[in-house]
């Protein structure tokens, strides 16, 4: 695995808690600590239920894809539990390329 791979994995919580407290964030700061809010949200994307979505410099990376109606092919999946809502067979195999 890349430096570059592991450092967004090792950094995925983070990234994800601050995706979810984006609203009230975004809410209670003002100017250029909203546009850095922006920016380091910029590339994670909400996908429905608990399905998210993060595109890095040349990585695509899902978590617990659920539901998928289309989107590009994954290098990295991460699935959470093995409820079907989490692990959808279906929704991983719409999104695997040969060597995610």
């Amino acid at each position: 695995m890349t430096r570059k791979r592991t450092s967004l994995i090792l950094c995925l919580p983070l990234l994800l808690a601050v995706t979810l407290c984006h609203g009230s964030l975004a809410a209670t700061t003002k100017g250029k600590e909203a546009q850095n809010m922006d920016k380091l949200t910029a590339n994670i994307h909400w996908l429905g239920h608990d399905s998210f979505r993060i595109d890095g410099e040349g990585v695509v990376i899902y978590i617990d894809p659920y539901r998928l109606k289309e989107g590009p092919k994954a290098d990295l999946i991460l699935i959470t539990h093995d409820h079907s809502d989490h692990a959808s067979m279906s929704d991983v195999a719409l999104i695997q390329k040969q060597d995610t």
